[in-house]
Order: C-alpha cells, then structure tokens, then sequence
C-alpha cells in the first residue's frame, strides 16, 4: 500500500494505492485532520468522517483511491475550492 498527501492552495487530495495483486487493507492515521470528511475525486461518494482513530481502508488488488479532504462545515471554511478538472 501506498498512501501520501497532496496540496495546493486550499486543497488537500489523499492518494491511496494498492500495488499488490491481491486485496489488501491499511489503517492510515489522519489525526491532522480529525472531523474532516473524505470525498471520493471520481465518483463524488462521501466516505466516513476521519476521527481520532485510524482510518481503515480495504482495497482490491492493484486498485487506488483519491479524495479530497473536506474540513467541517465544507469548502467554505478555507475560501472557494474548485473543483478538479475545472
């Protein structure tokens, strides 16, 4: 598993890959960002809000994850975030 934070801006995106072959599981700790919610880039899905403890992800062989990472009360908090690909 490979997982690594990426900013810009206001913007925070986290990248999780799996570069096995088979299903693999992580437990990231986000602490820095407690009550943050994740977003899924591609499909817009929201994920569990991050707390405290870590942060469990099961992936299938060779697949990836990337979200943005929302604070609470949304965007809002740390001005206008554009969307990716805008």
């Amino acid at each position: 598993m490979l997982a690594y934070l990426r900013r810009w801006q206001d913007e925070v995106i986290l990248c999780v890959n799996n570069l096995a072959r088979h299903a693999q599981y992580v437990e990231l700790d986000l602490t820095e960002f407690e009550g943050w919610s994740p977003m899924e880039l591609w499909s817009g899905q929201a994920f569990p809000t991050i707390t405290t403890r870590p942060y469990l992800l099961t992936m299938s062989g060779r697949d990836f994850l990337w979200f943005r990472l929302q604070p609470p009360g949304g965007p809002e908090r740390l001005g206008a975030i554009a969307p990716v690909g805008a």
